[in-house]
């Protein structure tokens, strides 16, 4: 009986994390103007340090997602059915750690450039810029993307 129950622990935790990856872009985009309007005054700093530390593997996860979609797009543009591979496995791979070392490399800037806010305005501001600088792998990739390609 308790190896049933590890096991669904396990599966409910697996959903509540590719939940959260899956959903991460609309709750970064939503979730700390709901909070700042909830307590304008408040200081945020938690916030943004959860912020700050799980952002580069929604990251990571979204970067996997668009590669890999822009990828099966580009192989089968002319009729070819996709075969798995490992090569695609590696590609996968590599796009994860490019996302998140990029993502992590972008936020130590934005935090070096941008310092600590100190008012609602700025906290506005900083959670305004921050999906961006976070999901600028995500960003960088549909923009450097050749259209002709895929």
């Amino acid at each position: 009986m308790g190896l049933l129950r590890k096991i669904g622990e396990v599966v409910l935790m697996n959903i509540a994390i590719l939940g959260f990856l899956l959903f991460a872009p609309a709750i970064y985009l939503i979730v700390p103007f709901i909070l700042i309007a909830a307590e304008p005054n408040g200081k945020h700093n938690l916030l943004a340090t959860i912020y700050i530390l799980v952002g580069p593997f929604a990251a990571a996860a979204w970067t996997i997602i668009t590669r890999m979609v822009s990828r099966y797009r580009r192989i089968t543009a002319d009729g070819t059915p996709y075969e798995r591979s490992l090569k695609g496995v590696g590609i996968a791979c590599a796009w994860m750690v490019i996302g998140f070392a990029v993502s992590a490399t972008a936020e130590f800037i934005f935090l070096l450039v941008w310092r600590v806010p100190r008012s609602t305005g700025d906290w506005l501001a900083w959670f305004a810029v921050a999906p961006f600088v976070t999901f600028s792998p995500v960003i960088l990739g549909w923009a450097l993307r050749n259209p002709w390609r895929e």
